[in-house]
């Protein structure tokens, strides 16, 4: 083909005569450039792709999210207005006597934590998390026990966390204690000192299942 004429000819003199698969074929490395309107959308519209980035979609409609930062401060970051939405989930949870949706939002609570606050605090969450596991939530009607399910994924970030800021057992069981008072449950099956001893054990590499 002639080399020869302006750039619009050159492109369509091109596409008139290579598929689009030979065209890939002679750039290996091509990429999409964003124009700086483009950025600008994303920049703006941030919140959208962390809907996507963090898989958000199985957790909340993508209305639903939306209609959050529409009623939100533009000066709020997106943890802020998250963090909020799962804290008022969690609290109408304990009003409402929903145990079950009252752990989901702690896990959720602590799925946006990450990066966001410091390990110490994460690290209470966790706690916070595993206490009610322990103890196997108690179900709405109060007269019966879910069998426990624990969050593997948790374990390891939780035990991550206590290897990595080095914590004394004085320390965590401070940590714990803080924990287990913040956490609303009407009962326990579970005693405060066995559900510490669980944790000890489970950060040793103990089975969660055996534990209980």
């Amino acid at each position: 083909m002639k080399v020869s004429g302006k750039k619009d000819e050159l492109i369509e003199r091109i596409s008139k005569n290579l598929s689009d698969d030979e065209i890939n074929n002679e750039f290996e490395n091509s990429t999409f450039v964003l124009t700086s309107e483009a950025e600008k959308f994303l920049k703006e519209n941030k919140y959208i792709i962390y809907y996507y980035d963090n898989s958000l979609d199985e957790f909340i409609s993508l209305e639903k999210y939306e209609s959050l930062f529409k009623k939100s401060k533009v000066t709020d970051s997106i943890y802020e207005v998250l963090y909020r939405y799962y804290t008022n989930l969690a609290n109408e949870s304990v009003n409402n006597k929903q145990w079950d949706h009252y752990k989901i939002s702690i896990g959720h609570i602590i799925n946006i934590s990450v990066d966001n606050i410091s390990d110490l605090k994460l690290l209470k969450l966790h706690i916070k998390y595993f206490i009610l596991e322990a103890n196997n939530w108690i179900c709405d009607d109060y007269s019966d026990y879910y069998n426990p399910s624990f969050n593997l994924e948790f374990n390891k970030s939780r035990n991550d966390l206590i290897v990595s800021l080095k914590l004394e057992l004085n320390e965590l069981q401070e940590i714990f204690d803080e924990a287990w008072s913040e956490v609303k449950i009407p009962s326990y099956t579970v005693t405060k000192a066995d559900t510490f001893k669980k944790l000890i054990l489970a950060f040793n590499g103990g089975d969660l299942n055996e534990i209980h």
